[in-house]
């Protein structure tokens, strides 16, 4: 598939009727929700995901990994099944927007997440790490006899790991039982309501962006790909830790990995003509159904996955670019009750109805958010 939704241009820059080009680089749920959320507004955006298609049929193979470090291919047809049944909580203000996508998923007062903290934080290491970890694994000749193998047979064959946090999982559930909604049906039914309002969406490879002189043309923005170059007024970079490198790369901007529900950074104001200031950090919600989006930016950095924005970081001061060596992990991420309990009070503040839930964590109850020793 080339391209979906979209059409012409209308007019060229300068002129009344010009509209402004929004390109948003990345399509998971970060991207389709910001797509979503700009199509809503009228801005016709464009956004290019490398895989489209295949993450409509596989969800999570582009981790190779599931519930933590475990290989995808690892009982195929349950790793299949949990992929598609995995939950993310919904903020309240969601109910009519998904029950107007057809979704079904009105009157929710409750929800309830199930994400291991492993596989949250899979997904922050790089692939060096990971296989490293895998290969020292399969050199012990685990039986894969089950999906998931237990805390006690890991913690057997690597006693330099942590329990309560390599393979400890917490979960989080309210009294009633809550509606869901997988990653791939939010995340392509947010999609394709962007392309019926007139969003594009477009499988290529983005590989670079480029800041267009000004004396050119009066677009801001070359955006190359694979396949194709374009202009853009306006850029969002929503390729989780990906976008953290490429906005260094690109723009020579760090932005930093930071701890929060929802994150991003919004450069504007002519952000690359001054080293000192190069960028405004505001926090945005664009999933929200009443996000105050803002329209003045001229870039947008989300370094966040779609799991990691939801629930946050296990800690706020580690980065995990710096680690090497993964049996330092349980060192630089034990998972203290003070860390889960900075966590899951970032997620309460997103999802009200979680403050009177019931949260386990490495064996330690927090009701209502109270610590409680079992």
């Amino acid at each position: 598939m080339q391209a979906r939704g979209g059409g012409e241009e209308e007019g060229r820059a300068g002129d009344t009727c010009y509209q402004e080009r929004i390109v948003v680089c990345g399509g998971g749920i970060n991207g389709a929700s910001i797509a979503y959320m700009l199509a809503k507004k009228g801005k016709r955006p464009l956004l290019i995901d490398r895989e489209w298609e295949e993450r409509g049929r596989h969800t999570f193979d582009h981790l190779d990994c599931v519930m933590g470090l475990i290989p995808s291919d690892w009982y195929r047809e349950r790793y299949l099944e949990n992929a598609s049944t995995r939950t993310f909580s919904l903020h309240h203000a969601w109910q009519a927007e998904l029950e107007a996508l057809g979704l079904g998923y009105g009157g929710m007062s409750n929800a309830t997440i199930l994400e291991p903290i492993t596989h949250t934080v899979s997904k922050m290491l790089f692939d060096k790490e990971r296989a490293l970890f895998l290969k020292l694994y399969n050199e012990t000749d685990a039986d894969p006899s089950e999906f998931f193998p237990s805390t006690e047979e890991i913690c057997r064959r690597f006693p330099w790991l942590s329990p309560e946090f390599v393979f400890g999982a917490y979960y989080v559930n309210t009294q009633d039982t809550a509606k869901r909604a997988s990653p791939r049906e939010l995340r392509n039914s947010l999609l394709l309501a962007a392309i019926e309002l007139g969003a594009e969406v477009r499988t290529e490879n983005v590989t670079r962006v480029e800041v267009v002189d000004a004396n050119t043309t009066q677009q801001k923005f070359r955006v190359v790909t694979d396949r194709s170059e374009l202009l853009a007024d306006k850029i969002v970079l929503a390729m989780g830790p990906w976008a953290k490198e490429a906005c260094s790369q690109w723009f020579d901007i760090d932005i930093p990995l930071q701890t929060c529900i929802a994150y991003a950074s919004v450069l504007r104001a002519t952000p690359f003509d001054d080293p000192e200031d190069p960028c405004c950090v505001k926090t945005l919600v664009p999933w929200q159904k009443d996000a105050d989006f803002p329209d003045d930016y001229e870039l947008i950095v989300v370094p966040r996955n779609g799991s990691m924005t939801w629930l946050g970081d296990v800690a706020d001061d580690v980065d995990p670019s710096t680690l090497t060596d993964p049996r330092k992990w349980a060192e630089h991420f034990e998972l203290s009750a003070k860390h889960a309990r900075a966590l899951l009070s970032g997620a309460v503040d997103l999802i009200p109805s979680l403050r009177d839930a019931e949260i386990i964590h490495a064996g330690i109850k927090f009701s209502g958010l109270v610590k409680d020793r079992r």
